[in-house]
């Protein structure tokens, strides 16, 4: 016993295990894919006067990306921010009656992403998106009701052919909005799914003609949910439910369609439900693509190292070009913010006067080396006992 606990038994260590690098988990992967997941959404509010902040709230709550808002009866055209969204709404003239109308709201997390908007007219606003690579061409739509003369109709659906025609070829297509159209439900069918419901009105098959001619894909009806996620309009009063609003892309997207459901949980006052989809865009970036996203989303750097020209200002001749050139640059007068308002002025101001005034040349000259120098204030008293 004494010889067991004696000094000669010593410790036993183990070995030190190599370090290996853990393995990315399916959760981590799942994770990344859902961050990559973004929810664009329509809904026919039937008016936005005096409860706009009661819709940003719903939608809030839904934490949406996108939404498109029909039916907004909003007048005039322009942007506004409200709460956590930037909203670009389109309607008709001020002096008309309040009718129709369509805006689009945008999660200021993907404000960065917007490149541009146009306002086509009361029924149809298009957006331009760029994000992780995919360029996105967002057209929201209004469409005539089923009630409207023939007239209205041709007149709404050539100009919605007329720009879709128009987008680029290498942009991914996304249209959303109320239709106001029924387009039954077809087995084996690339544009039509065999989810919706059994009728089909004027509207239906307009869109329908003009799925066809520009290879469209109507994916509400893609997608087997109950009737409380499919229906996208309901009247309880009359039992009435319809699919009115829809969701749709080029048959080529990119960008991967999780789901398509209605949801009646937001409430308005309106008898039109959310209409939402789930887009995962994953990863698909090369390194041209980075290269041009880089440059578009890049702000164009100011001159601070250069000076500029200014005494050539004292030429009329080249006052006026200054002059003409800042005009023709300061053509924008909506902006989200302050802080971008002030940006865009600085860019346009230095940009004009690099072309009309150019940079100053100054001459570097012989430079002293002072030999023998400890430090600043030797150099600085040779510097004056020289003069």
């Amino acid at each position: 016993m004494q010889w067991a606990s004696s000094s000669l038994i010593t410790k036993k260590r183990n070995a030190k295990k190599p370090y290996t690098r853990p393995r990315k988990s399916e959760g981590d992967r799942r994770l990344k894919l859902r961050n990559r997941t973004l929810k664009f959404g329509t809904w026919n509010v039937q008016g936005c006067r005096n409860k706009m902040r009661e819709i940003v709230r719903e939608i809030n709550v839904m934490n949406m990306d996108l939404v498109v808002l029909t039916e907004t009866k909003k007048k005039g055209t322009g942007i506004e921010t409200l709460g956590n969204y930037v909203y670009l709404f389109s309607g008709v003239k001020k002096y008309e009656r309040a009718k129709k109308g369509v805006s689009i709201l945008i999660n200021k997390k993907r404000k960065d992403s917007i490149k541009n908007w146009e306002y086509i007219d009361g029924r149809i606003l298009r957006l331009y998106m760029n994000i992780w690579g995919y360029k996105l061409t967002i057209i929201g739509i209004c469409a005539p009701n089923e009630d409207n003369g023939a007239t209205v109709k041709d007149e709404f659906f050539a100009n919605l052919n007329e720009e879709i025609v128009k987008s680029d070829s290498g942009r991914q297509l996304i249209l959303m909005g109320d239709m106001n159209g029924k387009t039954g439900r077809k087995t084996g069918d690339t544009i039509v799914g065999n989810f919706g419901e059994d009728r089909v009105n004027d509207n239906g098959e307009r869109l329908i003609e003009l799925c066809t001619q520009t290879s469209l894909k109507i994916w509400n009806v893609f997608f087997n949910h109950k009737d409380i996620n499919k229906y996208t309009w309901e009247q309880h009063t009359k039992n009435l439910k319809t699919i009115i609003d829809y969701i749709i892309t080029k048959q080529d997207l990119k960008g991967k369609i999780q789901d398509v459901r209605a949801y009646r949980g937001p409430n308005c006052g309106t008898d039109n439900k959310l209409l939402v989809a789930k887009i995962l865009f994953s990863c698909m970036y090369t390194t041209k693509d980075k290269y041009e996203e880089k440059k578009e989303n890049t702000v164009t750097e100011v001159n601070k190292k250069g000076k500029y020209n200014v005494e050539s200002l004292q030429n009329e001749s080249t006052k006026f070009l200054y002059q003409q050139r800042l005009n023709n640059k300061l053509s924008r007068n909506e902006f989200t913010d302050t802080e971008e308002m002030y940006n865009y002025l600085t860019i346009c101001i230095h940009e004009a006067a690099m072309e009309a005034l150019g940079e100053k040349e100054v001459s570097k000259g012989r430079k002293t080396i002072f030999l023998g120098c400890r430090n600043g204030k030797e150099r600085q008293n040779k510097k004056l006992f020289l003069k």
